[in-house]
């Protein structure tokens, strides 16, 4: 299923960059993307081998613009293969299947989009994958394409220093820790994070983990540098969450996650912000599952839970969120649900229960 899942999505892929080209065509239109001009919220990756992507979806290295053991991020931004790929798209053409998932690409007339080839800005936000490895093996995740993509799977703290000069250089305000890997893999997280911090004082951090790892005080204190962490899990059980996230331990998770809270909240730390993501399928979406993932959330007293359509696999698609069901459970945050549940950033004053896990085996070798 796995299998048929990830080639199922790569021919979706394909057919929509032929469609879309088409249109374009017909229409004589062109297309520019944010990512490549420097005004993305979310675009450009540096990835663990300090390679340089257009953005986040780059799933096979037809994205690559540079590389920062060779060049600078400005000339690798500003050099020919990053210019080529906006030529491309100005006339109309798709250079990569994996553009159609992107929520930078638009289409625009062949003349803005010639236009803007001579006004690109240097990226404010940048994304950095500190390890391309992940401890689970998500359904939709193609973690054998992404092995081989990259020539080195983990940042040395040499690395994150080149990268955090970088970035400090072309002014970065948000760096998003996380792209194709799981950030808390890393053993040396916590330094990667002091090396940013010192480097780039007002940056702002922020991350999206499954969760399991951040069961010991060290990973915790890593956690308290970010000002934005995301926990992902899928589901109110430990069947349901299992379905796409392949490898997880539903309690071990919720636990990790109220006892971050916690640890959070008893030094009276101001930071992270902490969210629940809970990516909707076909098999969790329904109503009943959705007040019970804020219910439990109410217990584990995060911040904040998101629930975000997905469209992979294509039989999990979630038709009932995306026909508009249960909108009254919606915040602010646009098409997606947002639930705010805790409004005042600073942690409250109640002397919190601190519950420290017990400990865990390594789910690596």
């Amino acid at each position: 299923m796995e299998n048929l899942a990830t080639r199922a999505s790569f021919l979706l892929r394909k057919t929509g960059a032929t469609l879309v080209t088409l249109r374009a065509k017909l229409s004589g239109k062109g297309f520019v993307c944010d990512s490549l001009q420097g005004t993305a919220r979310i675009g450009v990756c540096i990835n663990s081998d300090l390679t340089l992507s257009c953005g986040y979806r780059d799933l096979d290295g037809s994205g690559h613009v540079g590389d920062l053991r060779e060049q600078s991020f400005e000339d690798a931004f500003a050099g020919p293969a990053a210019q080529h790929l906006r030529e491309e798209l100005a006339v109309g053409r798709i250079p990569s299947p994996n553009c159609i998932r992107c929520m930078n690409l638009h289409m625009v007339s062949k003349h803005g989009a010639r236009r803007l080839l001579d006004n690109v800005d240097m990226p404010t936000s940048v994304m950095v994958e500190n390890t391309s490895a992940c401890n689970l093996h998500c359904l939709s995740c193609r973690r054998d394409t992404v092995k081989q993509m990259r020539k080195r799977g983990t940042m040395s703290l040499d690395d994150v220093q080149k990268v955090a000069d970088n970035l400090r250089r072309i002014g970065v305000e948000v760096i998003t820790f996380h792209n194709l890997g799981e950030p808390f893999l890393s053993k040396r997280l916590l330094d990667e994070l002091t090396i940013i911090r010192e480097c780039i004082p007002d940056v702002r951090l922020q991350v999206s983990t499954n969760g399991m790892l951040i069961d010991t005080d060290q990973k915790r204190e890593a956690a308290l540098l970010f000002d934005h962490i995301q926990f992902s899990l899928d589901g109110v059980d430990q069947t349901m969450a299992d379905r796409y996230q392949r490898g997880i331990d539903f309690d071990r998770v919720l636990r990790n996650l109220q006892d971050l809270v916690g640890y959070r909240d008893a030094g009276y730390h101001a930071r992270p912000r902490i969210v629940w993501k809970y990516l909707l399928f076909r098999w969790n979406e329904h109503r009943k599952h959705l007040l019970r993932a804020i219910e439990l959330a109410r217990k584990t007293r995060v911040d904040e839970v998101w629930f975000d359509k997905t469209v992979s696999p294509l039989y999990g698609l979630p038709w009932r969120s995306h026909l508009g069901f249960n909108r009254d459970l919606r915040g602010n945050s646009g098409s997606n649900r947002r639930v705010i549940l805790r409004d005042d950033p600073t942690p409250s004053t109640e002397p919190p229960k601190v519950l420290l896990p017990t400990a865990f085996e390594s789910p690596l070798p």
